[in-house]
């Protein structure tokens, strides 16, 4: 196995903001065809800034041939540090850039659990039962021709119990 080399972590503060750096040396993984064919896929260095703890901007550089030997392993390290330092030194010089860069993205909770295993669709109702919002694009047949039950079951349960409460 082959030491990887060290990856790089800093931070830029400018106008009260603190953007985060982290600079690292991925590898691709290497088979034994890749061997044999002696194809030159080694990685690459990618450096990641993060503002208020969301990715806002990312530099890749493809690297070919692996780390095998010592003079390559010691490039690599000096191409990670120069790679790092010039983009601190491009966010110190232009950090509206990266700040206008930052959009929210919203994640609704019917978002949240349709990406579980074992969900296959997710159906948004208000609090009176009177509005159904379907998150997927096509219902199933069965839930459609229950829909009315399905609503009955809803208002039974949040009269019984606490629940929706």
């Amino acid at each position: 196995m082959h030491k990887a080399p060290a990856g790089l972590t800093s931070s830029v503060k400018v106008d009260d903001k603190t953007f985060i750096l982290q600079t690292e040396f991925l590898t691709a993984p290497k088979s034994k065809k890749d061997v044999e064919d002696k194809l030159s896929s080694g990685g690459k260095i990618v450096t990641s800034v993060a503002v208020d703890g969301q990715i806002v901007h990312k530099v890749e550089k493809v690297l070919h041939g692996f780390v095998e030997s010592s003079e390559l392993f010691s490039s690599i390290e000096t191409t990670i540090k120069k790679q790092h330092i010039s983009v601190a030194r491009l966010i110190a010089s232009r950090p509206r850039e990266f700040i206008n860069s930052v959009s929210e993205i919203k994640i609704s909770p019917a978002d949240r659990l349709g990406v579980i295993p074992g969900v296959a669709d997710v159906i948004e109702i208000d609090k009176e039962f009177s509005q159904i919002r379907l998150q997927q694009h096509k219902l199933q047949r069965p839930v459609i021709e229950n829909m009315e039950k399905i609503r009955n079951l809803l208002v039974a349960i949040s009269q019984n119990t606490r629940l929706g409460r």
